[in-house]
């Protein structure tokens, strides 16, 4: 099966599809680094049984007909800065703006199926109208009804029959699916009608309900990590969690933490700068009104990339005695769910920004695992 993943970054994307079964992958971005970064994890890619082809281009400006002619899936990591409210949010007036041209490459690509990545922001004013004229263009949609669709989805998953697509759109959190960061993102899936494919969002895997459950009724989480006690935020700490009044046993494995991810990287060493492992503590981690950094027993804040680097408060961990540090870059990479194994080389805001704006791997991979079962399924039903 064969995907094309569109501002691919530092991988992401294209790792979770690797990892769900595509085995061609054609990754494209403007950025030089990143495919760089990718190349150098071509063996990785290749333990899953995928090719990975990289290419160079500014998918701004080429035809969609220089990639090619199909694909079974299409991904697309468009960038958020336009739409992300720690940024100057231009929209759709950005010229980093791609998802009209995301848009165009489903068209000419006519994909099987789709899967769309973007902060929830776009879920929110001037951006929704926008974003339902991109979607209403492509589809031949009515734009009342999508934005209908649109303003929904914060109520929960929405499904939205448009020409030659079943839409699908969530608003997914990460820690929710085995991540030890809360990173909420709004994903669109779109599956061609054609395809008949009985696909459904993931369910949750892992909860705060479970790890609240471990700390104060089993004491499981804190018998591992030899804790007598839990840094979290106050609300958690009183009421039913503290005294131990959970009537059931919650069904979900628990929220991974800030802690397991430290404890199994182990105590940052020095590292000169642009070594790929970069486990070591990088000066200057301070707080102020609003970013306080990340508690420990609890998943990470959304790790951010920064454009001119992170300022205090962003992509640290603060610790009961009241000592802040940065996480490392490979914290931060594992943090967004890249394996150990993967490589990250060069400066360190060329990696950081690698990082932060990369989709986490197993969301891509868990969003699109039905879809290859299902088409694996019908090859083999086929023969």
């Amino acid at each position: 099966m064969t995907a094309i993943d569109l501002f691919c970054g530092g991988g992401g994307s294209a790792l979770g599809a690797a990892k769900a079964g595509f085995d061609n992958i054609l990754a494209v971005d403007v950025d030089p680094y990143k495919i760089r970064l990718l190349k150098k994890n071509q063996k990785l890619f290749e333990k899953f049984g995928c090719n990975l082809v990289t290419r160079e281009a500014n998918l701004l400006k080429i035809e969609p007909s220089e990639l090619g002619s199909e694909a079974d899936l299409i991904i697309g990591g468009v960038p958020c800065q336009p739409f992300s409210h720690s940024g100057k949010r231009k929209g759709f007036g950005d010229p980093r703006n791609g998802l009209t041209k995301f848009f165009s490459y489903i068209e000419y690509f006519a994909p099987n199926a789709f899967l769309l990545e973007n902060v929830p922001g776009l879920l929110h004013g001037k951006f929704t109208v926008e974003l339902a004229s991109c979607i209403g263009d492509a589809f031949s949609a009515c734009r009342a009804d999508v934005i209908e669709w649109l303003e929904a989805v914060g109520k929960g998953p929405q499904t939205l029959n448009v020409d030659g697509y079943s839409l699908n759109a969530s608003v997914v959190n990460s820690a929710n699916h085995g991540l030890a960061q809360n990173r909420k993102r709004l994903f669109i899936f779109g599956l061609s009608k054609a395809e008949r494919c009985d696909w459904s969002w993931p369910v949750h895997t892992h909860s705060l309900e479970r790890l609240l459950f471990s700390m104060f009724r089993t004491e499981e989480y804190l018998q591992l990590h030899d804790l007598r006690s839990v840094f979290i935020p106050k609300r958690f700490t009183s009421g039913k969690y503290l005294n131990g009044s959970f009537t059931d046993v919650p069904a979900q494995r628990r929220w991974k933490t800030v802690r397991d991810v430290c404890q199994k990287l182990g105590t940052p060493r020095d590292c000169a700068e642009g070594d790929d492992y970069g486990h070591n503590i990088r000066e200057g981690a301070r707080s102020y009104a609003g970013h306080i950094g990340s508690y420990p027993d609890m998943p990470a804040k959304t790790i951010k990339a920064g454009v001119n680097g992170v300022l205090g408060g962003e992509n640290m961990i603060r610790w009961k005695n009241g000592r802040l540090r940065y996480f490392t870059l490979r914290e931060c990479a594992s943090l967004q769910g890249f394996p150990t194994g993967y490589r990250f080389t060069g400066n360190f805001q060329q990696v950081l920004n690698a990082i932060g704006n990369a989709v986490p791997p197993i969301v891509v991979e868990r969003i699109v695992s039905s879809f290859v079962a299902e088409k694996c399924s019908k090859k083999f039903r086929r023969k």
